[in-house]
């Protein structure tokens, strides 16, 4: 590897006099450093603004809760994900799907949202169906407005009633609201409650 040093040539009085055969008041630039002999593997070397690597860089691991603009290893951010988050006073914003008049057989991917919101029904709900992979303990709502005349409501096979009966149909215009538990012994979204 060639080092400055090895392609300067300093005049008798310790000055800069030529640089990669250029004379006078010279501008060191990357081009000069990549052109000086520098080893196959170093002329690539990414530049000290926007870097892009290659390989496997690394980093000191920052300390737990570090909020600056440091580099994140994937150590730090591993050990983030591990952490047991303890959210005080913080509201949890629910993800909520909203469809207008959804036709007989609405469905919700629990994965991506917790709520359903049916509004403008203008048909008979036959069946609503829940895909995604639910865990213990997820919660479901379901809400359906009519579009101003009542609609019957059949859940269906996803869902079951424990100590009340499911609802038959909405009322004209009002909000109708459903609470759902998942029960992970029978696979079922089990109805908690409804207003």
């Amino acid at each position: 590897m060639a080092y400055p040093g090895d392609v300067l040539n300093p005049s008798a009085g310790g000055g800069v006099t030529s640089f990669n055969t250029r004379a006078g008041a010279v501008t060191l630039t990357k081009a000069d450093v990549t052109a000086t002999g520098l080893a196959a593997a170093d002329v690539s070397a990414a530049p000290l603004a926007s870097p892009a690597l290659t390989g496997n860089p690394t980093a000191p691991t920052q300390a737990a809760n570090n909020n600056s603009t440091r580099l994140a290893t994937t150590a730090y951010v591993d050990a983030l994900a591990a952490a047991t988050l303890t959210l005080t006073n913080k509201r949890i914003t629910r993800r909520v799907s909203t469809v207008n008049a959804p036709g007989a057989t609405p469905s919700v991917d629990i994965d991506n949202f917790d709520q359903l919101e049916l509004t403008g029904v203008a048909a008979a709900i036959t069946s609503i169906t829940v895909s995604g992979t639910p865990a213990a303990g997820d919660r479901l709502f379901i809400a359906v407005t009519d579009d101003g005349t009542s609609r019957a409501i059949t859940l269906g096979a996803s869902f079951k009633a424990l100590s009340i009966a499911a609802p038959t149909a909405t009322t004209i215009s009002q909000r109708l609201v459903m609470g759902f538990l998942w029960d992970p012994v029978a696979s079922l979204w089990d109805l908690v409650g409804w207003a």
